[in-house]
């Protein structure tokens, strides 16, 4: 729902976002400019959502790294980051028809993702 909601919010920028958008600026010139949303305007909640993670539920809460919950006292360690490349190619490997349905099920959960195609959205700033 939350990210049917946001592509008809976002649906306008999508283009923009991409070849830019003519505007004029205060100072009366013209510049191009690329509208976005930062990930990292958001708090780790709405984040979780936006990044289609399952949240403080999940064994992979964190929307930023690759933290199981049995390790988030861990505060010190460094995990591996949620990267746009490393998620897409999760969900690339968890939609391999050739794969059994509990081998990708199992890509899903190691990542703490869910099966969303979230690609028509602009996600400036994911994975920074």
């Amino acid at each position: 729902m939350y990210q049917e909601v946001l592509g008809k919010i976002f649906e306008s920028l999508q283009d923009k976002s991409k070849d830019g958008s003519a505007i004029k600026f205060g100072n009366g010139v013209v510049y191009i400019a690329h509208p976005g949303i930062l990930i990292a305007s958001m708090d780790a909640e709405e984040a979780a959502i936006f990044m289609v993670c399952k949240s403080h539920n999940a064994d992979v809460p964190c929307p930023r790294c690759l933290v199981k919950k049995e390790q988030l006292h861990l505060i010190s360690q460094v995990f591996p980051a949620r990267t746009i490349v490393s998620m897409k190619a999760a969900l690339s490997d968890a939609r391999n028809t050739r794969l059994t349905v509990a081998t990708r099920n199992a890509v899903l959960h190691d990542n703490g993702l869910h099966n969303v195609d979230v690609s028509r959205l602009y996600t400036a700033g994911c994975g920074s």
